[in-house]
């Protein structure tokens, strides 16, 4: 199998159901407020004064966030560019909702590491291709 070939199906394997939805798959069970979105793709900005900023691909700024996590979530749930998103309604919440999202990319990556180092023992651009494949479905890991 070639790289680009493992990419490919790493990619469908990802599509076809390993990868959980983000928010949806974190939030069973929590209660939750309706949060308008842009609707465009948001980059992670800089801190100013305790508050985080994401912006558009031009870098103007779009949104503005209170704490890191919360800024997280808001771009971890951009992901699809929806016009609204569900968020926990407990603030303390949302840490542990992005906390626990995290830990699923983390589990996916070790995997996909595991996979690639048998399939390529000889290859060391695992970051190479790890990137190919969370580029090509539109991931983010912060």
């Amino acid at each position: 199998m070639s790289q680009k070939n493992f990419v490919i199906k790493w990619v469908n394997e990802f599509r076809s159901g390993l990868l959980k939805t983000f928010p949806d798959d974190f939030i069973n069970d929590i209660e939750t407020i309706e949060f308008s979105m842009p609707g465009i793709e948001l980059i992670l900005g800089t801190e100013l004064f305790g508050q985080y900023e994401l912006t558009d691909i031009e870098g103007k700024s779009i949104l503005t966030m209170e704490n890191y996590p919360k800024a997280k979530y808001i771009i971890y749930a951009n992901r699809s560019k929806p016009s609204s998103i569900k968020i926990p309604a407990n603030e303390l919440m949302i840490k542990d909702v992005v906390k626990n999202y995290e830990k699923h990319l983390d589990l996916l990556l070790t995997g996909l590491e595991k996979e690639y180092k048998k399939e390529f023992p000889e290859m060391k651009d695992f970051n190479h291709v790890s990137n190919q494949i969370f580029n090509s479905l539109n991931l983010r890991r912060h």
